[in-house]
């Protein structure tokens, strides 16, 4: 096992407990989508967070949001976008959806 595919595991595994949707793709998609995913969750939840001035609700929401993304290839495709930019991308929201999100 290469030291990609170990920590690629490790969020995996971390990903599971913690009770997130599975991803799917293939076998290498989803691994690689598990360290990016879990890349991204950590800068939503930290200080510099584009977010972090919003309400507990709001936050939560958008995580919410986030985290319904499973498509593997979605978190692969958008991995060098801005933060919002990616929220859009990833989460493929309507117009409505999307001002919501804005708003918060």
């Amino acid at each position: 096992m290469s030291a990609h595919d170990a920590v690629n595991t490790a969020n995996l595994d971390s990903a599971r407990r913690a009770g997130w949707p599975e991803l799917t793709g293939t076998p290498a998609q989803i691994g690689w989508a598990a360290t990016i995913r879990a890349a991204r969750m950590r800068e939503f939840n930290g200080a510099e967070s584009p977010v972090s001035e919003t309400t507990d609700a709001a936050r939560a929401a958008l995580r919410g949001v986030l985290l319904e993304v499973t498509n593997a290839s979605d978190w692969i495709d958008t991995q060098s976008h801005a933060y919002w930019h990616l929220v859009l991308l990833v989460t493929k929201r309507s117009t409505e959806e999307i001002a919501v999100l804005g708003a918060l």
